[in-house]
């Protein structure tokens, strides 16, 4: 989505996060960082990058989000 719109995006992700998944944020147009903390801290990072870089967080997690796999 933030391709069409023209936007750049962060994705902060586990250090875990496949290359595949690394791959698609990129081929997307956007950058990852990997989150310092423990995953389920990687929400508030998220959040911290966002205020640190006058962004906007937005939670796309299938499991937090509402959405199923």
């Amino acid at each position: 989505m933030s391709r069409l719109l023209g936007l750049a995006f962060t994705a902060v992700v586990p250090a875990r996060t496949s290359a595949e998944v690394l791959a698609r944020i990129g081929a997307e147009g956007g950058w990852w960082q990997v989150g310092e903390q423990p995953p389920a801290a990687v929400p508030e990072e998220a959040r911290a990058l966002a205020g640190r870089l006058g962004g906007h967080f937005l939670d796309t997690s299938p499991t937090r989000s509402g959405r199923r796999p």
